[in-house]
């Protein structure tokens, strides 16, 4: 029978835990707006301030690509303006 101490990576797991429900505590709790996207553009996160001005909840948005919100403009356009927005962070 082998042992391994599994202790650094138990504390680990649980400060993650923490981090993670201090950054949902922060988005939940905002006055704003916040919305936070991965690397491809999709949609990763969004607090129930963006819900009440989207009308979108975080279930219908999350894993989305950004740009799939507006349906007039030809997609090409879309993905080009939205990474052009998170570039210059606006």
């Amino acid at each position: 029978m082998a042992w391994r101490d599994v202790t650094a990576a138990r504390a680990a797991r649980v400060e993650l835990l923490r981090q993670k429900e201090f950054s949902e505590s922060l988005l939940d709790n905002s006055v704003d707006g916040i919305l936070a996207f991965d690397q491809e553009l999709r949609i990763t996160a969004w607090n129930r301030v963006q819900e009440e001005f989207s009308g979108r909840s975080e279930a219908q948005v999350l894993g989305r690509a950004c740009w799939s919100f507006s349906p007039n403009t030809p997609a090409a356009s879309k993905k080009k303006e939205c990474a052009r927005c998170c570039r210059a962070g606006a």
